[in-house]
């Protein structure tokens, strides 16, 4: 996928945006790099923040597409794929998420 092939070390590509009913944070589920590798995991976001970096990577009216998937339904648990539902990847600057890179990682 080109996409991937995209991903920086400074960037983390959302997969899926999850969210469960009566909950106060959505989940990113995704992919960023370090080192050239690629670990996935997931990120709890609260909905003040994730709505911030929301418009300011994708804007307003892409936001409001992915609140009303995520509020606007039944479901106990709710997701959206944004590769999907826009049509587009989604990344974040990983310091919006908390996410540094220095870390010394070891091979075990």
């Amino acid at each position: 996928m080109k996409t991937q092939n995209q991903l920086s070390n400074n960037l983390f590509e959302v997969h899926f945006i999850i969210h469960e009913k009566d909950d106060n944070a959505v989940l990113l589920n995704g992919a960023y790099m370090i080192n050239n590798k690629k670990y996935f995991t997931d990120i709890p976001v609260d909905f003040l923040k994730f709505s911030h970096m929301c418009e300011k990577s994708i804007g307003l009216i892409k936001s409001k597409s992915i609140w009303n998937r995520l509020f606007n339904n039944n479901d106990l648990v709710a997701e959206v794929s944004p590769k999907k539902h826009m049509n587009s990847p989604m990344f974040f600057n990983s310091k919006d998420l908390g996410i540094y890179n220095k870390y010394n990682l070891k091979i075990a």
